[in-house]
């Protein structure tokens, strides 16, 4: 979990009524609750920040990453992170929390890539070269 920024911790800080956590909703007052800080802080990160922070924490747990940086000609939808620590390969789509001017909802290619991901039951690895064809033609057939 991601530290408080500094310019936020020790200080008291109150919530509006009736508003959901926001940096800009909260004045001096009662202290706000770890949940609540919490709340503050997700909502204020970008989803290219998010990104770097889960990669950082995958890959300090001993996980293989790989993420696109430019997919300009790919096929749309393809999930942000392929994450391999055998025996798990772990296809993870990243989004930034929803606020009043973005939804960060899942597009309709996002969710047939994630929705078919969650069907498989095995995983296939193989390097296929052009003499290896029939064998690639008769796997995937």
């Amino acid at each position: 979990m991601r530290s408080p920024p500094d310019s936020i911790v020790g200080r008291d800080l109150r919530r509006r009524p009736g508003r959901k956590p926001s940096v800009a909703r909260y004045t001096a007052g009662q202290p706000v609750t770890a949940q609540e800080l919490q709340a503050i802080t997700d909502s204020a990160l970008t989803e290219k920040a998010w990104q770097a922070e889960a990669l950082g924490y995958l890959m300090e747990r001993g996980w293989v990453c790989y993420h696109t940086l430019r997919s300009k000609g790919s096929a749309p939808g393809f999930p942000d992170v392929v994450a391999l620590r055998p025996p798990v390969v772990a296809f993870i789509e990243l989004k930034r929390e929803p606020t009043r001017g973005n939804k960060a909802e899942l597009t309709i290619h996002q969710t047939k890539w994630i929705d078919g991901l969650k069907r498989c039951t095995a995983v296939s690895a193989r390097v296929y070269r052009p003499s290896d064809r029939t064998a690639f033609q008769e796997e995937f057939l």
